[in-house]
């Protein structure tokens, strides 16, 4: 669906082949399969919902989800982006590209 920022898009742990996302997955390439065409390289706005203490490394930064298990960051040009152990089965990721 498009709206004045940009293509916004979801994905979600469940609907992943395992039921996760697994530990290196290159998810910003899962996020250029889900724009049909609409990516240009980086992702603008993301938010995750996941478990506590869950690590992720976004533009080779590792980053350790806090406890409310919510990690949202805006006005950015993330151009990678992995989580560093399986997801839980609810993780969802938000983004806008």
């Amino acid at each position: 669906m498009a709206n004045t920022n940009g293509y916004q898009g979801q994905l979600r742990a469940f609907d992943q082949p395992n039921g996760y996302f697994t530990t290196n997955q290159n998810i910003m390439l899962l996020i250029q399969n889900d724009c049909n065409n609409q990516y240009h390289g980086s992702i603008q706005r993301v938010s995750i919902d996941t478990d506590p203490d869950t690590n992720i490394e976004l533009n080779g930064k590792n980053i350790k989800i806090g406890k409310t298990g919510f990690y949202e960051i805006n006005n950015v040009q993330i151009t990678s982006f992995k989580f560093l152990q399986n997801s839980s089965k609810s993780t969802v990721i938000d983004y806008i590209i």
